[in-house]
């Protein structure tokens, strides 16, 4: 990835941190935020909107990898996930879209859901 694409993502993980910014960056097309099933799941059982969930992703952002993890704690237990970010160009925008893919832990080193999304990810392309 490009520095200058780095910084962008970084920038725009501090716009997550704002109320409303996740429809506003998904309707441009500038972000798209991917669920693993159990994640899915999860943010469903619990009720915890998925802006308030992706408002951490600014605090947990490693600089050195594409991946990151942070812990949520909800119905009474903790829960750790891991994400990773890359890049998507569509025909219809200038700047490549972000997409960022949000897996249980449990979930991703069972079925290896990050690092298939970054593989096929690299081959697209």
């Amino acid at each position: 990835m490009l520095e200058e694409n780095f910084v962008r993502f970084k920038k725009l993980l501090q716009l997550l941190k704002r109320p409303e910014a996740l429809k506003i960056l998904e309707e441009t097309k500038v972000l798209e935020i991917k669920l693993s099933p159990c994640t899915e799941r999860y943010l469903n059982s619990s009720g915890y909107p998925l802006e308030n969930f992706c408002n951490v992703l600014a605090y947990c952002f490693d600089i050195r990898s594409q991946t990151s993890f942070f812990q949520h704690r909800g119905n009474g237990q903790s829960h750790q996930f891991i994400w990773c970010f890359n890049e998507k160009q569509y025909e219809d925008t200038a700047l490549s879209t972000f997409v960022i893919y949000i897996s249980t832990d449990q979930e991703d080193k069972e079925f290896g859901l990050i690092e298939t999304h970054l593989q096929i990810s690299a081959i697209n392309l």
